[in-house]
């Protein structure tokens, strides 16, 4: 691993932190294996072309649906008389 691919995983590794996403989850938007996108963050296994990007994008769009899950699940039990 070259010096800029070790920057690329190391912003990987702490984007996917703060989001709070599991590497499961984030692995199965990605469609591979958690234990290969563990190996990728790590270090351990080759940086593929684009995956920051991609990996990027993926967690961009499980935060967006993680929002609207959670604003339709407040909206259903305020209907329901049910927030808090």
């Amino acid at each position: 691993m070259n010096d800029t691919d070790g920057d690329i995983t190391t912003s990987l590794r702490q984007r996917v932190r703060a989001s709070g996403i599991s590497q499961d989850r984030l692995a199965k938007s990605l469609g591979m294996d958690r234990s290969r996108l563990s190996r990728i963050l790590s270090g351990l296994a080759r940086l593929p072309d684009c995956f920051a990007e991609r990996v990027y994008r993926a967690l961009d769009a499980l935060e967006t649906a993680d929002v609207a899950a959670d604003e339709a699940r407040r909206r259903v039990l305020d209907r329901a008389g049910l927030s808090s």
